[in-house]
């Protein structure tokens, strides 16, 4: 896997940012508008470390403090316009969408 195609996909937000970010893919049209919309919510992700293991086909996201309570939270892992072609040369294989999940924390 390409790490740092999947790194600059990556995005871990809570709360509003989660609804604002949800509300955006609704007038997203092309793949510039994709790509400024991911750089804008960069700014407000929660940040981390990323650790591989040795094959590069397994990654863990370690947020750098701890998840807020009762808080809803979303994962987005956004597909790169160029990683196709980029996959291709390593043959392995692509993504078709983009990924998105929801959870909400519980108490600590």
């Amino acid at each position: 896997m390409d790490k740092e195609t999947f790194q600059q996909g990556f995005m871990f937000l809570l709360g509003q940012r989660m609804q604002e970010f949800m509300d955006s893919l609704t007038y997203m049209h092309s793949g510039p508008d994709s790509m400024y919309m991911q750089q804008m919510y960069h700014q407000y992700c929660i940040q981390g470390e990323f650790r591989w293991n040795n094959q590069n086909d397994t990654c863990v996201f370690q947020p750098d403090s701890a998840l807020t309570p009762h808080t809803e939270h979303m994962l987005y892992l956004m597909q790169h316009r160029d990683q196709q072609m980029h996959m291709h040369q390593h043959q392995g294989q692509i993504m078709q969408e983009d990924f998105q999940s929801h959870f909400r924390t519980g108490e600590f």
